[in-house]
């Protein structure tokens, strides 16, 4: 921590310093000084632990208009006081900590299948980048696929469970799935994860594999 711009009062016949140079800073801590006995007289402290002894009220106060006034609060810096004794005579002192900048937490945004070609032993799987702050993709299939027929339609659910089956890295937009076998119906989603979370999932992608 960097100590700086001392200035010096007492507070209740209390030595103390304040690290001020603008004008509406320096009247907080003379007003504060006023309370002084008119006599001038210095009362010495006795002697305490550095654990046990804190900045008065005016003091911390008087650093955080000093950290306001100086830019120091709008540079990720948090005032502070601290308490050193010299000679006996307590001395109050200002600086700032660097403080860490506050980030916004965003999940990316969901992706969507959008097209899969399939051979008997692989499907190529492609799909778009809706978010453009994912760390990876992750390709999820089921093998147990129930078909429900309307009409001219068919309409595929997944009837097991969703299991992840390959991750990539940010940016791509293609897989190819080794893994299946002929003549099987298979269903597919895809996600996008970054440190904050996760998206939602796509749109679920149906194929079924030819024969050989």
């Amino acid at each position: 921590m960097r100590l700086h711009r001392v200035l010096t009062c007492r507070l209740g016949g209390r030595p103390c310093f304040a690290s001020m140079s603008q004008g509406v800073a320096l009247a907080v801590v003379l007003s504060a000084c006023s309370t002084q006995p008119q006599n001038g007289a210095v009362t010495q402290m006795p002697p305490k632990s550095p654990e046990s002894e804190q900045c008065s009220v005016i003091g911390r106060l008087a650093c955080t208009a000093m950290s306001r006034l100086s830019g120091d609060a709008g540079q990720n810096r948090q005032a502070t006081c601290v308490v050193s004794r010299a000679a006996g005579t307590a001395v109050e002192k200002c600086g700032f900590v660097e403080t860490k900048p506050q980030t916004t937490e965003t999940k990316p945004q969901t992706t969507e299948v959008e097209r899969r070609t399939g051979s008997p032993d692989s499907v190529q799987l492609s799909w778009s980048d809706n978010s453009n702050n994912e760390k990876n993709f992750v390709v999820e299939r089921c093998d147990q696929v129930s078909i429900l027929v309307q009409g001219q339609k068919k309409i595929a659910s997944c009837a097991g469970a969703w299991r992840p089956i390959a991750t990539v890295e940010a940016n791509i937009t293609r897989y190819v799935d080794k893994t299946v076998l002929p003549n099987q119906t298979y269903l597919y989603r895809v996600k996008a994860t970054n440190d904050f979370g996760t998206s939602d999932h796509s749109n679920e992608m149906s194929i079924t594999t030819p024969s050989k």
